[in-house]
């Protein structure tokens, strides 16, 4: 349901050795590789329209019978994801799926349907506090069944850790009671190993959904493979675009600032102001130093025409950026920042290349446009380590420290 959590979790399946592809379009599908994924920007929108986001999406004409589809919803219950999931099931006509939003090497966890943050109920810890699209409720099976039609039921860790055959039986007579969403309770890496396991013996896995941890599970529980992969270019010239207001985020800005020479540059509210950022920009260039551009919102609880005039500028700086600059590196945080950003860069697609650290994928930008082969790493905003910015940094930029 938007950017960086499609990029985040299509990357799992290129670590397993699979040619992935992220289209750079909002509801576009980008070209054919063995995994393509695509946002449809639809975490901020009504859940009506939400809803008609995933059914156009996944419609019949779009996407072969034989595509297995996952769905990625945020890893901490933020959006419209009863609604979401709902629109996938009637729209592919699929009676039951697993759905799972936790992450344990992020921090995400469940326990009696419950998905915690670092042992705090998601509504409770940061994301309840989300300036734009806050968690409002911790409880999985009660945000679904009370935003949708869906009947969910929860399989505890005790079963999960019984072995796989009774987790499939388990799946499958829930499937036969006309479960709609099943929820496994996971607090590890292994359970989800073997939820992946057991979905391949129930027959579970044509439509699936949750965060990126299942999906790095379904992506390697397949057979192996090595698609070719391609190494990014290097720039010595990096722009990090921070739109996220996140703590977390913040902390990592003040951390990369520390360990990597950059300029901290102001975006601001106004168009008129462009061309003096991009030439402070180019001026960080020329020192060697990475140019850190702040386009948060400088507001507490920003409206809807604030978000839009911000995704705007965003936009309108990167498409200009790219007009008047050398080949460069991009480092976003903040899935409506990137969106705004590649919206202004034009180009149709982005291939993965890896993982920088959990939740930071990079790639680069393919399938036209002047961009083309053009470097960039993303993470959301509660996505990351404490390195996650210079990391990255390091991995798509040439540096002397």
């Amino acid at each position: 349901d938007d950017l960086t959590g499609a990029l985040d979790t299509a990357v799992q399946f290129r670590k397993a050795g699979y040619q992935t592809l992220v289209s750079a379009q909002d509801g576009s599908w980008p070209p054919d590789a063995t995994v393509v994924a695509m946002s449809t920007a639809s975490r901020h929108l009504e859940s009506l329209y939400a809803h008609r986001s995933i059914t156009y999406a996944t419609d019949k004409s779009r996407i072969a019978p034989s595509t297995r589809i996952y769905k990625k919803t945020d890893s901490l219950l933020r959006g419209n994801i009863g609604q979401e999931l709902q629109a996938l099931l009637e729209s592919t006509g699929t009676p039951t799926m697993v759905y799972t939003p936790a992450f344990p090497s992020g921090g995400r966890t469940t326990e009696d349907g419950v998905l915690t943050l670092w042992g705090t109920p998601v509504a409770k810890a940061a994301p309840g506090r989300d300036r734009v699209t806050p968690a409002r409720e911790s409880h999985i099976p009660t945000l679904i069944e009370s935003t949708s039609d869906l009947t969910c039921q929860v399989i505890g860790r005790e079963v999960i850790r019984a072995g796989s055959d009774l987790l499939a039986e388990t799946f499958t007579k829930s499937r036969d009671r006309g479960v709609h969403v099943i929820v496994p309770d996971i607090g590890d890496d292994a359970e989800l190993d073997a939820v992946a396991a057991a979905m391949a013996s129930a027959n579970l896995l044509r439509v699936s959904g949750g965060s990126a941890g299942l999906a790095r599970s379904l992506a390697q529980s397949d057979e192996s493979t090595s698609e070719p992969a391609f190494e990014v270019r290097k720039t010595s010239n990096i722009v990090s675009i921070i739109g996220t207001p996140m703590e977390h985020t913040q902390q990592q800005v003040l951390h990369a600032a520390d360990a990597i020479p950059l300029d901290q540059i102001t975006l601001g509210s106004a168009t008129a102001n462009l061309a003096t950022v991009i030439s402070t920009i180019h001026a960080a260039w020329a020192s060697g130093r990475v140019a850190l551009v702040d386009a948060v919102i400088k507001s507490a609880a920003p409206t809807a025409r604030q978000q839009d005039d911000q995704e705007m500028l965003v936009a309108n700086f990167t498409g200009e950026l790219l007009r008047t600059s050398p080949i460069f590196g991009l480092v976003v945080s903040g899935g409506d920042t990137a969106r705004a950003a590649f919206s202004g860069i034009g180009s149709g697609a982005i291939e993965l290349a890896g993982e920088i650290g959990w939740g930071v994928p990079y790639g680069a930008f393919s399938f036209g446009g002047p961009a083309a082969g053009y470097p960039l790493a993303t993470k959301a905003g509660i996505m990351g380590s404490l390195t996650a910015l210079p990391d990255a940094f390091r991995i798509i930029g040439r540096f002397s420290s």
